[in-house]
């Protein structure tokens, strides 16, 4: 896909989704498109079978409606097994002056995660190679926000998660498909978690038209709960 085309489809996309994005960081986010398609071709980052379109829509794009719920906010933002930096490095492309904490436990992409750091001088980014279980994280790591994405459902996120002195009134985002409650169900029935609140950004991407659901929650309203 050529930098017109992508920065065009961008910016569209951006624009149905009600996101506001500046061309310095649509340009980097071509050159991330660039080094992902490079990168890929070498070690499994995507389905190879994954179109230039799909990987700017349902990767890109996706990734990015996470700050229709934090692009006025602040805080330090962990995100748990990002893959190819998804959501989290797509975000910290947007947002550079946030602390982002990217974990991941395969080595290789840690080498493409960190690669993609210096390159587009994310000086605020930081990845683990490990699983977020492992001891690399002490106890008393600190976030003010936690993401995945297609990792495992909320419930599990949330036990992987209960171990750290989390800051007062963290927030957990989980982005999730149309099925997001159901999820929501299984908190309250399988997990036994009092989940008391959340708010739900309900969104349908733009050329796909697949439903997207973003659902925020402090983790204090679940964590520890027996």
């Amino acid at each position: 896909m050529r930098k017109d085309h992508f920065l065009y489809h961008l910016a569209s996309g951006c624009e149905r989704l009600a996101i506001d994005l500046d061309g310095k960081v649509a340009d980097a986010l071509f050159v991330y498109f660039q080094e992902l398609k490079k990168w890929n071709l070498r070690i499994n980052l995507l389905a190879k079978s994954t179109s230039d379109e799909q990987i700017l829509e349902l990767h890109f794009l996706d990734s990015l409606t996470l700050l229709t719920v934090l692009q006025h906010r602040e805080g330090h933002l962990l995100d748990i097994g990002t893959g190819a930096g998804l959501p989290g490095l797509v975000y910290a492309v947007a947002k550079k002056e946030e602390t982002i904490s990217l974990v991941e436990p395969r080595k290789k992409r840690c080498v493409f995660l960190n690669h993609l750091r210096r390159k587009l001088e994310l000086q605020k980014v930081v990845v683990y190679p490990c699983r977020i279980e492992e001891d690399m994280l002490s106890d008393d790591f600190e976030f003010d926000y936690v993401t995945s994405r297609a990792v495992t459902d909320m419930g599990a996120l949330i036990n992987m998660v209960q171990r750290f002195k989390c800051r007062m009134n963290a927030e957990m985002i989980c982005m999730k498909g149309p099925r997001w409650q159901e999820e929501i169900e299984e908190l309250r029935t399988k997990y036994r978690l009092g989940l008391k609140k959340y708010d739900v950004k309900e969104m349908v991407l733009p050329f796909s038209k697949a439903n997207r659901a973003l659902i925020s929650f402090q983790l204090a309203d679940v964590i520890n709960v027996e």
